[in-house]
Parts: C-alpha cells; structure tokens; sequence
C-alpha cells in the first residue's frame, strides 16, 4: 500500500490514544506511512494538504473537514469506536467509504442498511501500557469513567459484592490508572440485554482485564461473546440476583482450577494480538 494514512482526531486521550496513537504507531512500524492529526491544533487550511491519502476519523465526524478530505480525492473512513452509544448519526454512513465498528453483529446489522458502504468489524485491543496485575487476594473492580458509573450504580450500592469503581478518567485527562487497577485482579462490566451499550459498546474492559491477567464479571455483549466463549466461568445476566451469585462463584472458586481456567481464556485473548489483528483488517479496508 502506498497511500498515506492520517487518524483524524479531536482529543487527546481515551479512544484517540488507542484508536488513534497507537495504531498508527504500529503502522509506521510496518512501514506504512501513517500519522494524526488533531483538527483543533492542525486547522482547516492546513488540512487542505491532505490529499489522495486514506483519512480515518476516530469517533467524530467533522463535516467542514470531511468536506475539504472528498474535495482532494482521499479515502473517508469512520472509527465509530462507541460512539453509536451516545449521539452517533448512523447516516453519515452513506456519505463516508468505510466505517469500522465494534463487533461482527453490528458489521453484518449496518451492512443490510448501507448496502454501497463498507463496514468491517476491529476489536479493541488492550493497551500496550497495561501490566500484569500485582493483587495478592481477590478483588473486584469496576473501571469506567463518570456516565458508566451512572449505568452501574445498582451494581457498586450492593454492599455484599465489594465492588470498587476506579475513574478512568478525571476531567477529561488519563491519571495513574494503569498503576493504581494492578491492585486488582477480577474487574467487572455487565451490560443490560439488548441495551445499546450490550450491542454497540467495543471490547474495551474484556481487553483491559486480559492484559492485566485478570479474570472479569461480564454479561454476554456481542463484544464479548465474540471473543470469549461462552463456556467461560464467570459470564452472567444483568439481574442482580445472577450478578451476586457470579461475583460470589468468582470468590469461592478464587485460587482453584475454576479460577484458573478462566484465567487460560482470558490469556487466550490477550494471545489473540487485538492490535495485531486491528491492523490486519485495517490493511484489508485499505
């Protein structure tokens, strides 16, 4: 491939250090000529530069930029990330060569409404900046920013499951996150079936937990059960009477086989190389 690749950004942290950052680090890696650009720094008139090359919006679309990309003959593709989650306009999809969605439900859902678009699954992959967690007995957290808390608070008011929550962000800025969750060895996302966050939202914490070599409390999201199989020990259903009996399973089987083979599958994902894989496809959209 000899196009140029640009991520088109307008933050600095979460999904845009991931989706952004990194993978186009990787790229360069692989000595595909890759970079982001952050529109608020980078300006309109300057973006008029870029021409004949693949720009890959991660999250937002900005019309005025997307305008001046299609006048230079460049390659429009749309890293929803979750944003289908909150104010996603789904119907930029007709106007854009490519999205790239979350998981193979919605890839094979949005491909029946847009048919002359390409859309193509890419799992999130566990950032490289994760270690193996350092916890010396169970425990449970919750790693989320402040409106995931707002979803889960049924879950942290229950005393009986010492659930913690650790803010994955703080003002819009990554704080010492990846330290501070070593302490923890099972973390926790469990999503209401049929919900919009069950069907859109990215593999983000099923990555996370298995870069930290920790096992998780997880409701079956097509995210996940695309990855993990469902044969996996510690799945369970957002009622919360499931969700005390699975965080309870999780802390009798602590330490045993149970434990551990759940941990072997979580390995089994982290083996998978998401980030490798991402790149594969982003290869195959190219």
């Amino acid at each position: 491939m000899n196009l140029r690749v640009y991520f088109i950004v307008s933050t600095t942290w979460g999904s845009t250090s991931m989706s952004g950052h990194q993978i186009s680090q990787q790229l360069v890696k692989n000595n595909i000529q890759a970079s982001v650009v952050n529109i608020k720094e980078y300006g309109y008139e300057r973006l008029k530069e870029i021409k004949e090359s693949i720009v890959i919006f991660i999250k937002f679309i900005d019309s005025t930029a997307l305008g001046i990309f299609r006048e230079k003959n460049n390659i429009i593709i749309w890293h929803v990330v979750d944003e289908m989650c909150f104010n996603a306009d789904m119907r930029m999809s007709k106007i854009v060569d490519g999205v790239i969605v979350p998981n193979k439900h919605t890839e094979m859902e949005y491909k029946e409404k847009f048919k002359n678009t390409q859309f193509r699954a890419i799992y999130e992959h566990g950032d490289p900046r994760w270690q193996f967690n350092d916890a010396k007995e169970y425990k449970l957290v919750y790693l989320g920013s402040k409106f995931s808390k707002n979803i889960t608070n049924a879950y942290l008011s229950i005393k009986d499951l010492n659930l913690e929550f650790i803010n994955a962000k703080i003002d819009g800025e990554q704080y010492d996150l990846f330290k501070i969750a070593l302490n923890y060895n099972c973390h926790f996302s469990v999503r209401k079936e049929d919900s919009i966050t069950f069907k859109y939202k990215p593999c983000t914490k099923i990555a996370s937990a298995a870069a930290t070599n920790s096992n998780i409390i997880l409701s079956k999201d097509y995210s996940n059960i695309e990855l993990l199989d469902a044969s996996y020990p510690y799945y369970t259903t957002s009622n919360l009477r499931s969700v005390k009996e699975t965080v309870a399973y999780s802390k009798e089987t602590y330490g045993t086989s149970v434990w551990n083979k759940g941990l072997e599958m979580m390995a089994e994902v982290r083996e998978k190389d998401l980030g490798r894989s991402s790149r594969k496809k982003l290869y195959r959209i190219f």
